[in-house]
């Protein structure tokens, strides 16, 4: 399958229309992976083999670990901590997930973010569903800058939406 002219069913290793969600919530979740980091991949710019393979709170400790920059984590650079704010983990468990024992793997961490956006923005699936996703773009990009018209672009960018459009295609024509 062809995705933004590569051919791929992965993203980042992770498969495509694995997770439990609409594809437009899949398309959405590898576009903002797309300019963000790896699974493994900590803020600034590190990445730290085997983080996905911990659980959620081993994880969370490597991050806080790491001295430099905001320990930001995974592939979608979640913070840590927050105003001393264990907010990784309140995450994670609205999420359904156990915060001892569930593993800070790609399909937890798609899981955990997907949660925590409709959450913040409750009409999410209704405008990505209708096609809006430069709304969706607007209300996202504070969250994530990388996003178009967010605060710190990146060399990734500027392809966002031909990123989700590609993988919104793809994902489609797998469940064919």
């Amino acid at each position: 399958m062809l995705v933004n002219n590569v051919k791929s069913t992965t993203v980042g290793g992770y498969q495509l229309n694995t997770a439990n969600m609409p594809s437009y919530a899949q398309a959405l979740m590898f576009a903002i992976l797309g300019a963000e980091g790896g699974w493994d991949s900590l803020n600034p710019g590190i990445v730290h083999r085997g983080m996905s393979n911990m659980t959620a709170e081993q994880a969370h400790k490597v991050a806080l670990s790491y001295t430099k920059g905001s320990s930001a984590m995974g592939a979608f650079q979640h913070l840590p901590l927050y105003n001393g704010v264990n907010v990784l983990k309140q995450r994670w468990e609205a999420a359904g997930l156990n915060w001892k024992t569930d593993k800070f793997t790609p399909e937890n961490q798609v899981r955990m973010t997907w949660h925590w956006i409709k959450s913040i923005y409750p009409g999410v699936e209704r405008d990505l569903a209708a096609g809006n996703l430069r709304k969706v773009m607007s209300r996202l990009k504070g969250t994530w800058p990388s996003i178009p018209g967010g605060s710190q672009p990146n060399v990734h960018t500027p392809g966002f939406e031909g990123r989700y459009n590609g993988y919104l295609k793809t994902i489609q024509g797998s469940l064919v």
